[in-house]
């Protein structure tokens, strides 16, 4: 029976891959246990709280009992949470969230707050004996800004005053990654109960058995999932007649594609990135090379006039040597004419009578000099 209190001497903790804890059937048939719903909702909102019942927990696994009445069903229906309980000052539910929708969860949170809330009877104008909404959304995973917080805390606030009306709103979502993250609030309940949500496997059930299996808590939680597990077969069935299940399955198979598809998305659109990264480094390369291409034949025709600069050069400096010869040519002429104008000037004075050293002096021709000019006269005119 749901309310029937857990054996705390055995805690040996067999999982069924098939039926994981977090599994919608599991957690509806486990916390409609009213101690462990009210153990949950303390861990949530926190130990100060009460969590007085006026009623046992019901979910949706209690749907096919006979001796539910046609209100209590027909509530069911309206208020489509996991597990939810009648308390003494609130309305308590808790749903259990293996996929959701970052963008809905808030309006989903406030959607079933109201609807709890507005499900109550007002009678003679009452409106402040109206109970608080208290819905709980616990999350396997978390995501985007929602990787920054373990718990969320929903209410009504006066925007004017900034009173925040907890009296009518206080509602929660709970990120299960985000509590493991934090191991120094490992013998809290809160981290307790999150890190029974999150085991996967065999290996995660016996390292949940080895640090809380010896604990009232988690001894608890291992043989309330054990007697869910024994009635597997009637949970499969229920999700056959209560398409409450079959609704949330299909949610969770849609959010799963979705979320393919928004993966396939993004990688066409990081595909598309590359190849056009890929095209642009292409025209890049292509101008680079035109532009190596243009550089070259720049260089080629600098290289061409250099080497035209340099056969003129070249030329000029042939023709400047030519004419360096021909200079040296006219000036060796000239300096034989000046000599042979000396010489016969010696030769005139020396014939008029003048002293050839005196004439030597003169002419700054030397006197042998002079004397082979003479000798070489007289030998022509013999």
């Amino acid at each position: 029976m749901p309310n029937q209190q857990p054996n705390a001497s055995s805690a040996k903790f067999y999982v069924d891959l098939g039926m994981l804890p977090s599994n919608d059937l599991i957690f509806c048939d486990m916390f409609e246990h009213a101690a462990f719903f009210k153990r949950i909702i303390r861990a949530v909102v926190g130990k100060d709280e009460k969590v007085e019942l006026i009623e046992r927990p019901l979910s949706q696994v209690a749907y096919k009992n006979p001796r539910l009445s046609r209100k209590i069903k027909a509530r069911l229906g309206s208020v489509r949470v996991d597990v939810q309980a009648e308390g003494a000052s609130k309305l308590f539910s808790l749903d259990m969230q293996l996929k959701y929708n970052e963008s809905v969860i808030l309006k989903r949170t406030v959607f079933y707050s109201f609807r709890m809330y507005t499900s109550q009877v007002v009678k003679s104008m009452r409106y402040d004996k109206l109970k608080p909404a208290c819905v709980t959304f616990i999350m396997s995973e978390s995501s985007g800004i929602n990787k920054k917080y373990e718990k969320q805390r929903l209410t009504v606030v006066n925007e004017t005053t900034g009173q925040k009306h907890f009296d009518i709103l206080d509602s929660y979502l709970i990120f299960v990654p985000n509590v493991l993250r934090d191991s120094k609030k490992k013998n809290e309940d809160l981290y307790v109960f999150s890190s029974f949500f999150a085991i996967a496997s065999q290996k995660d059930a016996d390292a949940f058995e080895r640090d809380y299996g010896a604990k009232l808590l988690g001894k608890g939680l291992i043989l309330l999932y054990g007697n869910a597990v024994a009635n597997k077969k009637r949970l499969l069935d229920i999700r056959q007649y209560n398409y409450y299940f079959t609704e949330k399955e299909y949610e969770r198979v849609k959010m799963e594609d979705d979320e393919k598809q928004a993966q396939e998305r993004l990688e066409h659109a990081r595909e598309i990135l590359k190849l056009q990264e890929a095209e642009k480094q292409a025209k890049e390369s292509e101008k680079q090379a035109k532009e190596s291409e243009k550089q070259a034949k720049e260089s080629e025709k600098q290289a061409k006039e250099s080497e035209k600069q340099a056969k003129e050069s070249e030329k000029q400096a042939k023709e400047s040597e030519k004419q360096a010869k021909e200079f040296e040519k006219q000036a060796k002429e000239s300096e034989k004419q000046v000599k042979e104008q000396l010489l016969e000037t010696a030769a005139a004075l020396i014939m008029i009578g003048m002293n050839i050293t005196a004439v030597s002096e003169y002419t700054k021709v030397p006197v042998s000099g002079i004397e082979d000019y003479i000798a070489g006269k007289s030998k022509d005119n013999i």
